[in-house]
């Protein structure tokens, strides 16, 4: 399988500190398996940056939007890309 990065910028009311404590507090947190960082955009949304291994480009967007959702958050945009192995 190749790996993948994929950033997801969420919905305004996750502030990126709220989604670090959020993230960062709970051991268990399912982004964990995906070596997750929190960001903040260019206009201070928080931006999740995940990486998945997965067959192709298309299965690594769909289960991190589907990730994304399960952990509560509001995806607005996605951005995606191959990672070199």
């Amino acid at each position: 399988m190749d790996k993948y990065r994929i950033c997801v910028a969420l919905d305004d009311r996750f502030g990126p500190n709220d989604v670090s404590v959020d993230v960062g507090t709970d051991q268990q947190h399912p982004l964990l398996e995906h070596e997750v960082q929190v960001a903040t955009s260019s206009h201070g949304r928080a931006v999740l940056v995940l990486t998945f291994s997965a067959v192709d480009l298309w299965t690594a967007i769909l289960t991190s939007m589907a990730l994304v959702r399960q952990s509560g958050y509001i995806p607005v945009a996605v951005q995606a890309s191959a990672t070199r192995r």
